[in-house]
């Protein structure tokens, strides 16, 4: 697989992950649980959940049509290295913040995103820190 197909194919699963945003609020009872909260969090959430899916299909886009920017010019390695910060922190999150509790309800989709997770951290840290 060239650098090119593993950046591409990286697209596809943030791909993924955002259309996963559009079954999770159902899946995980959003409407219920935010029920609970006061207006001022509810929508606090909404939005950063609404930015950040904003964020991720962005990161698809640059992977799916610039692959070659992102590998071949100075500013797509500063932005292979922010995505590399972004999906580190996002292991991090899914392995020692979670509950295990949440895990062990969803346990296939916990194993599809953390491998999902651990592939875009490894891809975006090693093409970042690699010359070309």
């Amino acid at each position: 697989m060239t650098i090119v197909h593993a950046l591409q194919f990286a697209g596809i699963i943030l791909l993924c992950i955002v259309s996963a945003n559009f079954f999770a609020p159902r899946k995980m009872r959003w409407s219920d649980n935010l029920k609970l909260v006061e207006p001022v969090f509810r929508q606090v959430f909404i939005i950063h959940c609404v930015f950040l899916i904003g964020c991720v299909l962005a990161m698809a886009l640059v992977c799916l049509l610039l692959p070659q920017q992102l590998i071949g010019e100075p500013l797509g390695r500063l932005v292979l290295g922010f995505m590399a910060l972004f999906w580190v922190a996002r292991v991090g999150v899914q392995f020692f913040y979670y509950e295990s509790s949440i895990k062990k309800q969803f346990p296939v989709f916990n194993l599809l995103f953390s491998a999902a997770f651990v592939y875009l951290a490894t891809l975006f840290t090693v093409l970042s820190l690699i010359s070309y």
